[in-house]
């Protein structure tokens, strides 16, 4: 399953760290996970966050409550997975990282991802995945796809019965501000009990992947997302689908070229007995 979509990105700006505001003061009151906390400091994130500060000195990523979610809190601290690449249009290198909660676990573990300047600690843009559970995991690495930036590749994987779920999430940032342009299903990890290996069975990994065809104005990907099972074992190859980046709907949709039977190896060297 492949899906995409994109979040137009709220841009705000300051220069000085000031008093919270009243707006943002009623909002940090207002988060059940700052309780206890005295923030002393805050300003507006792109993308509709604020960092606070502490008394202590302390940093948070907070995105304040809607009427679909509760208010999500990220200390600011050891990042989950970091990048250091050209990000923003026309600007020189951006640090990109990745966060999670306090209270991440296999039932819910948001990320937040984040772009500062090298030389400034307060972050330029954030967006809050909060459909998405990487309690396992999470790495972040920069792609090539428009010719003036790189962009971002969240990998997420998260705890599924006795393997793992592997999810890969497209990010662009050209003014600073991330944005969700595309998500993949990679596919799992199946964990075998000991009868099973016994039994000749092999376990299976994630083989989807996203891949940069064409670096452009309207980058052309290739996509592998999930599979069935049974087709891989009749055919040996997968189909790998053409997305095309619609600048005007900000988003991929499918290319004109036909799918790519590509040869993938989701058992790694292992061959399952029938």
């Amino acid at each position: 399953m492949i899906r995409w979509l994109v979040i137009v990105p709220l841009l705000c700006a300051s220069t000085a760290w000031a008093d919270p505001p009243t707006g943002a003061a009623a909002q940090l009151r207002d988060c059940e996970a700052l309780r206890g906390v005295r923030v002393t400091r805050s300003e507006p994130v792109a993308g509709g966050a604020l960092h606070a500060i502490d008394k202590a000195g302390k940093r948070y990523l907070v995105f304040p409550g809607t009427e679909q979610r509760a208010c999500q809190v990220f200390p600011i601290g050891r990042a989950a997975g970091r990048v250091v690449a050209p990000l923003r249009s026309g600007g020189g290198q951006s640090k990109a990282f990745t966060l999670t909660p306090p209270d991440c676990n296999l039932e819910h573990c948001p990320i937040a991802v984040a772009v500062r300047d090298p030389a400034d600690e307060r972050p330029l843009g954030a967006l809050l995945l909060d459909d998405v559970t990487c309690d396992r995991a999470v790495e972040l690495s920069a792609v090539k796809a428009f010719p003036d930036h790189q962009s971002l590749v969240v990998t997420c994987r998260g705890d599924v019965g006795g393997g793992w779920h592997e999810q890969l999430i497209l990010v662009d940032a050209p003014a600073g501000a991330p944005r969700r342009l595309l998500d993949v299903d990679a596919g799992s990890f199946e964990a075998l009990s000991p009868d099973e290996k016994a039994e000749g069975q092999c376990e299976r990994y994630p083989v989807g992947f996203l891949r940069v065809e064409k670096v452009a104005a309207r980058p052309i990907l290739r996509v592998l997302g999930s599979w069935d099972q049974q087709e891989f074992r009749k055919h040996g190859t997968l189909p790998a689908h053409q997305l095309v980046f619609d600048p005007k709907q900000r988003t991929f949709v499918a290319g004109s070229a036909p799918a790519v039977a590509t040869r993938v190896d989701p058992y790694r060297g292992c061959r399952p007995k029938d």
